[in-house]
């Protein structure tokens, strides 16, 4: 059973703490516990997010301890415990921001690259901190890598791209590659400038299980090529 709902604006969960128990905490852990009853695995999409007390700008391992500082964080990271405890072969996939190629008619979340490409429209610019970082991972990699997962052994896992770039990197990276214009993205010297924020993740893990994602980098590529952006 594959559980992928969540209340997932980071900000909405901060704002509204008790809602977000209610469906990230205690949703989960009732449908670990329907599972249980039912004789049914368990793979529960987790964040990124669980890093956001990181000490350290090496990407995050699942084995070390974890610190999150926000809402959102604090309780996926409850709800993974609820979980292992209701069922020992639970699978937790901790995912990073993801994105696709914004098509017409189809309504998407906000991400990474539908922003760009809409920045790029209209002549706009976009803000990134230097000292923000974290994986983009191309959404096609996760659903194509999903089957694998259901086979895992029962555990925490990171479940994504690498990616040693900081957010403002990035963003320059994905501005030039899909709108061909790199300078639209402009730095933010300021925020997380006290304290560098890194949701990085170490693939190393699930690696080792035989399932493979591309680097942030490489994954892009490989969207535009199969948007028939590049390559044609």
């Amino acid at each position: 059973m594959l559980h992928c709902a969540a209340i997932s604006n980071t900000g909405h969960c901060e704002e509204n703490p008790k809602l977000s128990d209610a469906v990230n905490v205690r949703g989960t852990a009732n449908v670990a516990k329907a599972c249980r009853e039912n004789g049914s695995r368990m793979v529960f999409m987790s964040s990124d997010q669980i890093y956001t007390g990181a000490d350290s700008l090496e990407p995050n391992r699942e084995g070390e301890e974890h610190r999150p500082q926000n809402v959102y964080g604090k309780d996926k990271k409850r709800a993974e415990n609820a979980m292992l405890t209701c069922m020992k072969d639970g699978i937790a996939l901790r995912l990073s921001w993801m994105y696709d190629y914004p098509t017409e008619n189809r309504v998407g979340s906000s991400n990474l690259l539908a922003n760009i490409l809409k920045a790029a429209k209209e002549g706009a610019s976009l803000s990134f901190p230097v000292n923000d970082y974290r994986g983009i991972t191309y959404v096609w990699e996760v659903v194509k890598n999903m089957e694998k997962a259901m086979e895992l052994p029962g555990g925490i896992y990171n479940f994504g791209s690498e990616n040693r770039m900081n957010a403002y990197d990035t963003a320059v990276m994905f501005a030039g590659a899909a709108a061909g214009n790199g300078g639209l993205i402009k730095k933010d010297m300021e925020r997380f400038a006290a304290s560098p924020r890194n949701l990085a993740m170490n693939t190393e893990k699930i690696r080792g299980q035989g399932i493979l994602f591309s680097d942030t980098a490489e994954g892009l590529k490989l969207c535009l090529e199969e948007y028939g952006k590049i390559g044609n």
